[in-house]
């Protein structure tokens, strides 16, 4: 799990005179966070009217530089929304994740099989262990595209390609309307080395690296 949003390790050791670290999940989660802010506010002018801004925190004092609040995190949701799975998720996660940070909860285990829907509206969700699909949009012309991004680092080869099968049509796949931040799927053809593994059609993985565009 996420680990109840606590620290990991806290030392004071004269080597380390003040050293603190957090849990892999709780890293991935909290730059899931940042990656929808940034695609909320990318195109936002509101951003230039809050540098301005007197904000007070509930206790009427200002805030500091770089501090959210919970309203911010609910405009946010409201301009991209956010789904989040996670397998081992406790109680206190789960309410801080939908009353804090705003995010939906994908109840059920869906195995990454999670569709999109060319054209909606914007939409970030995290389906899978640990994986998180957040939408933006962008403009050529008039014209605005949605793009889905499944956030899905260090997950299993299989849970990429049930959301590859689970989207497996041209006006899904095409012109960056699903984006995967996850491994190098190339470094997994590297890997199979085997006939029987490269003749598997259940594998989308492999069938689609050929019209892949990957970036680092």
């Amino acid at each position: 799990g996420i680990g109840n949003f606590a620290p990991t390790n806290v030392s004071t050791s004269r080597q380390r005179p003040f050293y603190v670290s957090y849990s892999a999940p709780l890293l991935q989660l909290s730059l899931a966070l940042l990656i929808r802010r940034h695609l909320g506010t990318r195109d936002a002018s509101s951003a230039a009217t809050r540098s301005t801004c007197n904000i007070t925190n509930g206790d009427d004092k200002p805030l500091e530089e770089g501090e959210v609040t919970a309203s911010d995190y609910d405009s946010q949701q409201r301009t991209i929304k956010m789904v989040y799975f996670e397998p081992l998720m406790t109680e206190l996660e789960r309410y801080v994740l939908e009353n804090v940070f705003h995010v939906d909860i994908i109840r059920t285990n869906e195995r990454g099989k999670r569709s999109v829907v060319v054209g909606s509206v914007s939409s970030c969700t995290t389906n899978g262990t640990n994986t998180s699909n957040s939408s933006s949009s962008s403009r050529s012309g008039n014209a605005t595209r949605r793009s889905t991004l499944f956030y899905m680092p260090h997950c299993p080869m299989r849970l990429y390609g049930n959301v590859l099968w689970s989207n497996w049509s041209p006006d899904a796949l095409c012109d960056g309307n699903i984006v995967i931040y996850g491994n190098d799927f190339h470094s997994y053809d590297d890997r199979v080395l085997s006939s029987g593994e490269r003749s598997d059609e259940s594998n989308a993985v492999l069938r689609i690296i050929p019209h892949l565009v990957s970036r680092r």
